[in-house]
């Protein structure tokens, strides 16, 4: 048993080390925050300014981090342990701290936006769906009577939930809007 898993074990970790000298590993980010908000907090996605700076350093002394422009090539080369970080949805302190710690490490990245809820000012569909499944007992009911099943913001149909917002105008926008944390302004995106 302990030679077929150590064997395993180690055809795994070969092929691992092989496709990270061939490939490219993606390091995505979401917020980094020093008090970041519920909705962040419940769902693993921020880190704090001194434990992103700590994972950058690391990533940046055991890979190549790429400039993202380089995937826009027609055949891109991609040097050995090439990385390339990413953040996603555009949340404020990505900018306000991430940013200017990848700007002193002149370490490129790439943003990946959700421009509706930066111009519109209202919650993402996941925060507002995870919001209403923990403190609406209307949404409840309302998932239960649609035979929803969780994770329900990646299960509801965008036209299902209009439907319930519709018949339940008094859902607070702007307490949801605090429990999913703030998001990038256009100013921010002007910077």
């Amino acid at each position: 048993f302990l030679k077929k898993s150590f064997g395993f074990f180690f055809e795994y970790n070969l092929t691992l080390k092989a496709r990270l000298r061939e490939g490219i590993t993606i390091f995505t980010f979401h917020e980094i925050s020093d008090s970041p908000s519920e909705f962040n907090q419940e769902f693993g996605l921020s880190v704090s300014s001194d434990q992103f700076k700590m994972q950058v350093k690391w990533i940046n002394d055991n890979f190549n981090i790429i400039n993202p422009k380089l995937l826009l090539s027609e055949n891109p080369k991609f040097p050995e342990n090439a990385a390339l970080l990413t953040f996603d949805d555009g949340f404020k302190g990505a900018f306000d701290n991430g940013f200017p710690i990848l700007r002193d490490l002149n370490i490129p990245v790439i943003m990946f936006l959700n421009m509706k809820p930066i111009l519109t000012k209202k919650p993402m569909i996941s925060a507002l769906v995870s919001y209403l499944a923990k403190y609406e007992d209307r949404f409840n009911d309302f998932l239960s009577n649609n035979d929803l099943d969780p994770p329900y913001f990646l299960n509801i149909n965008p036209k299902l939930l209009n439907i319930f917002l519709k018949e339940n105008e008094l859902i607070d926008m702007e307490e949801i809007n605090i429990y999913q944390g703030e998001l990038a302004t256009i100013d921010d995106l002007e910077k």
